[in-house]
């Protein structure tokens, strides 16, 4: 047989073994492809988050002055109106570009996806991305009760107004800022009745979400002004 008939003939059979072997793998590069794609937008949508959302809703979508968002029974679509106009009558304010806050649409995007389909894992990557390493869960401050209202009990107090988000809203040193006004020594009865039934944007605090005994800490706090 003639050389080239015969290296033609070669070259055929191996192209007949080959494209039936590269279809066959298809499906699994597309699958790969797939999820390499699905884990680049949830860093980048934990990115975001972690810079612009877990001082209201937790380092883990938990919760604290926002919502809890991981496992949220929101569709993305939804998610991402919410994100992008904000929440009317609450402090939550519209983190789209195109209504003066600081998020493209594109980035409003990635957190809606994140934020549907939580990882843990994906979220500690952007921490270490971000800061070089995972925060470790804070431990709540426990408190007891005090009649003198002495120097623990104010410190006590003072840990609890940033455990409990009230340094957002409120400021360092609750001097006030651009969503909340100053609570230095305000009377305790009007700081009660605000916390527990507020007026305005601000959450309420019921008793299994802040308990008398660490109200009446963050009032000694406030009052040491």
């Amino acid at each position: 047989m003639d050389k080239r008939v015969l290296a033609g003939f070669a070259m055929t059979v191996l192209v007949m073994i080959i494209v039936p072997a590269y279809w066959l793998q298809e499906p699994a590069r597309q699958s790969q492809a797939l999820q390499r794609q699905q884990h680049q937008t949830a860093l980048l949508g934990a990115e975001a988050f972690v810079t612009y959302c877990t001082v209201c809703h937790g380092d883990r979508g938990q919760g604290l002055v926002g919502p809890r968002l991981r496992d949220t029974a929101y569709e993305e679509a939804a998610l991402g109106k919410i994100i992008s106009r904000g929440r009317p009558g609450t402090v939550m304010p519209a983190w789209s570009s195109e209504e003066g806050g600081a998020l493209k649409e594109h980035q409003i995007a990635e957190i809606a996806f994140l934020l549907k389909h939580w990882d843990d894992a994906v979220v500690d990557e952007a921490y270490k991305l971000a800061h070089g390493a995972v925060p470790t869960p804070t431990t709540a401050t426990k408190v007891t009760p005090s009649t003198g209202q002495g120097e623990k009990f104010i410190a006590q107090g003072q840990a609890l107004f940033t455990e409990k988000g009230c340094v957002i809203c409120h400021g360092l040193g609750a001097g006030g800022t651009g969503l909340a006004p100053s609570i230095k020594r305000r009377p305790p009865e009007v700081v009660r009745r605000q916390v527990r039934n507020p007026v305005g944007k601000m959450p309420t605090f019921p008793a299994d979400r802040l308990s008398d005994t660490e109200l009446d800490a963050i009032i000694a706090y406030l009052n040491s002004l």
